[in-house]
C-alpha cells in the first residue's frame, strides 16, 4: 500500500512474513493520515484474519502511532 501526493509516492506500507496469524508490516515515507492506517489496519486484521502485526520502522512517530493503536515495543 502506498501514499501518494502530487503524482509522487511519499510512503508506503510492505506486508511481509505472512504465516496465518501474524504478519510483519515495514513502514517507510511520510504523511500518513489516520485513514490510510484504519486501512492498514482493516486489510490486515479484517481481509486477512491476522491475531497479530508486527510493524517494522525507524521512525519514532510511528512507533508512538503502534503504541497508542494498541502495540507494544518488543525490541529495539
Amino acid at each position: 500500500m502506498g501514499l501518494e501526493k502530487d503524482g509522487e509516492i511519499i510512503g508506503g506500507v510492505v506486508f511481509n512474513h505472512y504465516e496465518g496469524t501474524d504478519i510483519h508490516v515495514t513502514i517507510a515515507g511520510t504523511g500518513w493520515t489516520r485513514g490510510f492506517l484504519a486501512e492498514v489496519g482493516h486489510y490486515v486484521f479484517g481481509t486477512l484474519r491476522c491475531e497479530r502485526m508486527t510493524v517494522i520502522t525507524e521512525q519514532p512517530k510511528i512507533v508512538r502511532i503502534a503504541e497508542r493503536l494498541g502495540g507494544e515495543i518488543e525490541g529495539l
